[in-house]
C-alpha cells in the first residue's frame, strides 16, 4: 500500500534553483530517468516554459559532472545502496510470504538523475518480441503509436552513442552513434590498461565459454540481432569511465542550453492540485521546500507530468485521490478517480545468486574489501581518478546471457549477469576468491 507519507530530509542549498515567478507550460514532477529526458525534449522548443521539481539535492553531478565518486565511479555502485546514502529513498518491501518472511530492499534514486544514478548501468533494451506484443495489445490505443520493435528501434538508436570498437553493417543496424547516452562495453575500460597490474578478470570470457559448452549459442550483441545466448554486456558508461546517468546525458545539457528550463531541487511533492470546478482536472502540485520547510504550490498552463518512478508516481496519485477507492477511503483520502490498477501490477527482476569459490586469484576479492589488501583498492581508485580507466571504470557486469527456462517458450525468460566476485545482498563482498552469476526471471507475474 503506497498511500502514506514518505518523509524527507534537509539537503544542502544550491544555486541551481531559479525563482518560479511565472506559471510554466509544463510542470514535471521528478527529475529522474524519465523526468530528465522530458525536461530536455520539452525545453528544446523555446516556445515552451518548463519547470521541474525534484526531492533530491541540486548536486554537482548535474552542474559540473562531479557529484562524488560514489555515483561517478561505475564500480562504486554498491555505495549508493548503503543505508547512509542520501541519494537513495531506501524503500523496503513488506515481509514476503513466499520468501520466509524476509524484507527486500528496494533502492530508488533520490537525486537528480534518479535511479540512473544508483543502478548497475547494464544497458539492455528488452527482447524484440516484447515490443511486438505491446504493439498488438495497444492497437487502436495511445493515439495509434507504433510500439513494435521496428517502430521503437530508431528511437533506441537516436538515444545512444555506442562506443563499440567494432563497426559493420550488421552492428550499425542496431546501434546509434550520435545520441546523448554513452554506451560502452566494460572490457573497453577495465581490461584496456594494465599499468597497475590489475587487468580485468579472464572469468568474463570463461563464463561465455561455459554457456557455449552447456549447449547455448554465443551472441556478439545482446541488444542486436540475437539477444538469446551468452556474450558481452553493454553498460551506460562514458569513454572517460564515468557513469552516464540521465542527469548527465539529458538534464545538464538542457540546463546549459535552454533558458526556458527551471529546475527546483529540494522539492518534496506532497500532492496534486485540482481545479475547484473539476475535481479530476489537475492544474498544479503542492510541494515542500525541504531546505526551508516552507510549503508552496506551483500551477501550470498545459500539463502536469508525473515522473516519480514506479513507486513514487502511483503513491502521489493515491495521496491525491486517484486509486483504489476502498483503500483510499479507509485512509481518509477523498476519492477523485476510483481506479484499482493504480499502485498495482509492479514487476521487478528478482534475482538469485549462484556462487562458487574460485581456485585462481582472478576475482575482485583483493579490491572488493579494504582488508587484507588496502593498497590494491587505493591503486584502483587512483587509476580511475588519474586516467578514468581500470577496474573502477566498469560496472563489472561485463558478460551475461539470456536463455529459455524450458522448451516451448517463445523467447528467453531468464537473464544472467556475471560478476567475478561474490557478495552478500548487494554490497558486502565475501572474503574469498569467488564469482557469481545472477539469475533473474523476466516478465514475472
Amino acid at each position: 500500500m503506497l498511500a502514506r507519507s514518505l518523509g524527507g530530509y534537509a539537503p544542502r542549498s544550491t544555486s541551481l534553483s531559479r525563482l518560479m515567478s511565472t506559471t510554466p507550460d509544463y510542470l514535471i514532477l521528478g527529475g529522474g530517468s524519465a523526468g530528465s529526458v522530458l525536461a530536455n525534449r520539452l525545453s528544446a522548443d523555446p516556445s515552451n516554459s518548463v519547470h521541474l521539481l525534484d526531492a533530491g539535492t541540486a548536486d554537482t553531478h548535474v552542474t559540473s559532472g562531479i557529484h562524488g565518486w560514489k555515483i561517478e565511479i561505475p564500480s562504486a555502485l554498491t555505495y549508493n545502496l548503503d543505508p547512509s546514502s542520501k541519494a537513495n529513498w531506501h524503500y523496503e518491501t513488506v515481509p514476503q510470504k513466499h520468501m520466509n518472511g524476509r524484507v527486500i530492499d528496494q533502492p530508488r534514486g533520490k537525486v537528480l538523475g534518479g535511479s540512473s544514478c544508483l543502478n548497475a548501468m547494464v544497458y539492455i533494451r528488452g527482447h524484440a518480441e516484447d515490443y511486438e506484443r505491446w504493439d498488438e495489445q495497444l492497437k487502436g490505443e495511445e493515439g495509434g503509436l507504433d510500439w513494435s520493435y521496428g517502430g521503437c528501434l530508431p528511437y533506441f538508436k537516436k538515444a545512444q552513442t555506442s562506443h563499440t570498437p567494432k563497426r559493420s553493417e550488421q552492428i550499425d543496424k542496431y546501434k546509434g552513434f550520435d545520441g546523448p547516452l554513452d554506451v560502452t562495453t566494460g572490457s573497453q575500460l577495465s581490461r584496456g590498461d594494465k599499468a597497475w597490474g590489475l587487468a580485468g578478470s579472464p572469468l568474463f570470457d570463461a563464463f561465455v565459454e561455459a554457456g557455449k559448452d552447456a549447449g547455448y549459442r554465443a551472441t556478439d550483441d545482446l541488444n542486436g540481432y540475437s539477444q538469446e545466448g551468452f556474450g558481452p554486456m553493454d553498460q551506460t558508461v562514458t569513454p572517460k569511465g564515468e557513469r552516464c546517468s540521465t542527469a548527465k546525458a539529458y538534464l545538464r545539457p538542457a540546463l546549459e542550453a535552454n533558458k526556458n528550463l527551471t529546475v527546483r531541487p529540494n522539492s518534496m511533492v506532497n500532492r496534486l492540485v485540482f481545479d475547484e470546478n473539476d475535481k479530476t482536472k489537475c492544474i498544479g502540485a503542492e510541494f515542500t521546500d525541504t531546505a526551508t520547510g516552507v510549503k508552496e504550490i506551483v500551477y501550470c498552463n498545459k500539463e502536469v507530468i508525473c515522473c516519480l518512478g514506479s513507486i513514487g508516481s502511483p503513491q502521489l496519485l493515491q495521496v491525491s485521490g486517484i486509486g483504489d477507492g476502498e483503500h483510499l477511503s479507509g485512509l481518509g483520502i477523498e476519492v477523485r478517480v476510483d481506479n484499482d490498477q493504480i499502485g498495482a501490477n509492479l514487476q521487478d527482476h528478482l534475482e538469485f545468486y549462484v556462487q562458487y569459490h574460485c581456485t585462481k586469484p582472478v576475482t575482485l576479492y583483493p579490491v572488493g574489501n579494504w582488508l587484507p589488501y588496502p593498497h590494491k583498492r587505493v591503486m584502483v581508485g587512483l587509476e580511475w581518478f588519474l586516467k578514468g580507466t581500470g577496474l573502477a571504470a566498469s560496472n563489472q557486469f561485463e558478460t551475461g546471457g539470456f536463455i529459455r527456462s524450458r522448451k516451448g517458450m517463445r523467447h528467453p525468460d531468464l537473464q544472467y549477469h556475471f560478476v567475478p566476485g561474490a557478495v552478500v545482498g548487494q554490497s558486502e563482498f565475501l572474503p574469498h576468491h569467488a564469482f557469481q552469476a545472477h539469475c533473474g526471471t523476466m516478465r514475472p507475474t
